[in-house]
């Protein structure tokens, strides 16, 4: 059964792992590259000069199988989890629509993969500055049909994290446009919902996260957006339809900023009465089901129940 609540049960006091993790995340350069205009621009064009570098995974312990899949030019690797259930899961990772996937990403998916028997599928996307949402909506969207070619829909699941949230909700909302079947789930972690960075909210929550800033996530918004502007639904999926879409679950922490437009989502699920399981963390950074703490554990159990809820 869906719900609606705006926190999950438990972890009211946050544990000293996360604590430590947190005032880690303070001493490192991120926040310093998302929020200094100088080191924003220093940042993107070193990865200009760089120019697109093929993505390579790093070094893992090998738990499950690996395959390098390439569809319409765009490289996916997929994850075998062993006996496999019929589910597919398309994860969207995250990295504010300018960084690869990370060691972190790897170990959740793994971890999914092995939890669900899921064939696990990690595209990667085009990125800013050298692509905008409208290409990379074309290769996922394409993914997609691959995807439902041998899968009944029901069996398929859409999840990321950060810029990868937004752009779940966002390809879910696309493939509604094209009366393409939605996948059973769409699960969200710390969204970035919408990319212009409006929200008057969102300053006061900059002093609480200690991973991301207005002032790159702004401008790399405007990159993502392209000619299509920072409102289209498909660079700020909060603009867009939420009727018809799959199940949708939300997860959030209230160290970012990007809560306020998480907030702004939840309200605006209600008021369309579209079922939303939404779950705002206290004292939580930024996707934080990918960090080694307590708080991560619950989360993912709360996802695998859900996901295992039937249709």
């Amino acid at each position: 059964m869906q719900k609606r609540t705006k926190r999950v049960e438990g972890m009211e006091r946050r544990s000293v792992a996360s604590a430590i993790i947190e005032a880690y995340l303070w001493t490192t350069f991120e926040k310093s590259v998302y929020a200094s205009k100088r080191l924003f621009h220093r940042y993107v064009d070193a990865i200009r000069i760089i120019g697109e570098v093929p993505y390579r995974i790093p070094e893992l312990k090998f738990i499950h199988y690996i395959d390098l899949t390439s569809e319409n030019g765009m490289d996916t690797y997929v994850i075998n989890g062993g006996k496999e259930s019929g589910l597919k899961l398309l994860y969207l990772h995250g990295g504010a629509y300018i960084n690869q996937p990370i060691f972190p990403h790897w170990e959740l998916l793994f971890h999914m993969a092995g939890k669900l028997s899921a064939k696990v599928f990690l595209p990667i996307y085009p990125k800013v500055p050298f692509h905008t949402c409208e290409e990379a909506y074309d290769k996922l969207i394409a993914l997609y049909k691959t995807l439902l070619s041998d899968t009944d829909p029901k069996n398929i699941v859409i999840m990321g994290d950060s810029a990868g949230g937004g752009l779940s909700l966002g390809l879910a909302m696309k493939l509604n446009e094209l009366s393409l079947p939605q996948p059973r789930d769409i699960i969200m972690l710390s969204p970035w919902l919408d990319v212009s960075m409006t929200n008057p909210i969102i300053p006061a929550y900059d002093k609480l996260d200690p991973m991301l800033g207005i002032y790159g996530l702004k401008e790399l918004g405007q990159m993502w957006a392209g000619e299509l502007g920072v409102c289209n639904s498909m660079a700020s999926p909060i603009y867009g339809d939420v009727r018809g879409l799959g199940r949708l679950t939300l997860f959030v922490g209230t160290h970012e900023i990007l809560l306020p437009d998480a907030q702004r989502f939840f309200v605006r699920a209600q008021a369309h009465d579209v079922p939303l399981n939404y779950f705002e963390w206290p004292k939580m950074n930024h996707v934080f089901p990918l960090f080694p703490i307590p708080e991560r554990k619950q989360a993912i159990e709360l996802m695998l129940r859900i996901l295992r809820e039937p249709v």
